[in-house]
């Protein structure tokens, strides 16, 4: 479990965790904040892979200034995050953070990972949207401080993959809509986005998805770090991608 021990002047948050096969937890948290703010928390364990603006000791202190981004990776099963059931396997993640802070919690199980279902509910708390892209099933919670799933995994021969896809439908009884569409995850999270992100992504569907970085600088009149810092964030929500050519980069709408 992450505890946030305190926040001060962020807005939001934004979680996306993955799991592999064997548990090993890659989990990054984007802090966003309307003014300088500081935040302060335990790992809890958690390998810091990339954390700018932030000073590494036994807590994990950053300081957020509009956004700022950190990664972490640890084995799920060895720190407690993840436990073995009689159904299958239970992940456990909480946070402890200030009421008025906005929180989104995005998490990709394991490669056709299927979610236990016991007397015709699905063991998922509380209820989150789901979507799959045929091979992971992503569960997204908004606003909640607490999330547990139970799953399984199966052996990948034909049966297998046939129960997956047929376990993976709209789970009415819990009210979590699985729709089996590529990049769903990423039209979901579209809803999420801040005011300057949908400016570019608006931008982008006008010029047919596809744009020379500094003509989308030039049109939103922003100065080049601003819009570097908003394309970092599409790029790691999976919205938008930046490619090399020549001395440019080219900007394309991936949804």
């Amino acid at each position: 479990m992450l505890l946030i021990a305190s926040v001060y002047a962020t807005d939001s948050m934004y979680i996306t965790i993955s799991i592999d096969d064997k548990g090993v937890i890659d989990e990054t948290i984007r802090f966003e904040s309307s003014e300088q703010g500081v935040v302060v928390f335990d790992t809890y364990g958690m390998d810091v892979i990339d954390a700018p603006n932030c000073n590494i000791g036994d807590e994990l202190i950053c300081l957020v200034k509009n956004s700022t981004t950190i990664h972490l990776r640890g084995d799920g099963k060895a720190l407690g995050f993840i436990e073995h059931t009689q159904n299958g396997e239970k992940f456990t993640f909480g946070i402890d953070c200030p009421e008025n802070t906005d929180i989104t919690i995005a998490l990709k199980l394991p490669p056709h990972a299927r979610i236990v279902e016991l007397n015709n509910i699905k063991q998922v708390f509380p209820d989150a949207e789901a979507t799959t892209d045929m091979e992971h099933i992503v569960l997204l919670w908004k606003n909640q401080k607490k999330v547990f799933v139970e799953y399984t995994l199966p052996k990948m021969d034909l049966l297998g993959v046939s129960m997956i896809v047929l376990g993976v439908g709209i789970l009415v009884g819990t009210g979590i809509g699985l729709t089996i569409k590529k990049r769903k995850q990423a039209k979901t999270i579209m809803k999420f986005l801040r005011e300057n992100e949908m400016a570019v992504v608006e931008l982008l569907k006008k010029n047919g998805g596809e744009m020379v970085q500094k003509e989308i600088e030039k049109q939103l009149d922003w100065s080049g770090p601003k819009l570097s810092k908003v394309l970092r964030r599409l790029e790691e929500d999976g919205i938008v991608k930046r490619i090399p050519k020549g001395r440019k980069n080219i900007v394309k709408l991936l949804i």
